[in-house]
């Protein structure tokens, strides 16, 4: 539903090589999956694809990421930061390798909500608004809090 928002939109299948190579070419890379924050080990924070997890530290070997990065997934934009500053979990790692903004769960939220307001953001980014104010402007009219915007994509 959310590829059919965007002119060009394309369908990977949800394994790790074929998003691995999408975001060689994607301006905007969208996954839906289970999220895991690893508090002990930021980097080893994960996204679940069908073919096993795609760690954090898997990212900082790709040679290009989205400008925008949109993570549906529980816990995705949870990070640590460590006294030298620097943030580390999933949301940390695209934001360190080039994506200009990360749109990530910051908390569980249900399938259906997040469906909803995921349909709505992209409608937004699709007609121009900012990642920012698109999530912000999403969240307000389907009631649906839980993600945050890390960068503002401009």
């Amino acid at each position: 539903m959310v590829t059919g928002v965007h002119k060009n939109g394309v369908v990977v299948p949800a394994v790790k090589g074929a998003v691995v190579e999408a975001l060689g070419y994607a301006g905007v890379l969208h996954i839906a999956a289970h999220g895991m924050f690893s508090p002990r080990s930021p980097m080893l924070s994960s996204i679940t694809l069908d073919d096993g997890p795609l760690m954090a530290y898997e990212l900082l070997r790709v040679g290009r990421v989205p400008p925008v990065v949109v993570l549906s997934a529980c816990e995705a934009g949870m990070a640590h930061a460590p006294m030298d500053g620097v943030t580390w979990g999933l949301a940390g790692a695209f934001l360190e390798r080039g994506a200009r903004c990360v749109i990530a769960g910051v908390v569980p939220v249900r399938d259906d909500e997040a469906q909803a307001l995921m349909i709505r953001f992209h409608e937004l980014l699709a007609a121009g608004h900012s990642p920012s104010e698109a999530l912000a402007q999403a969240s307000a009219e389907t009631d649906v809090p839980g993600f945050a915007c890390f960068g503002t994509g401009s």
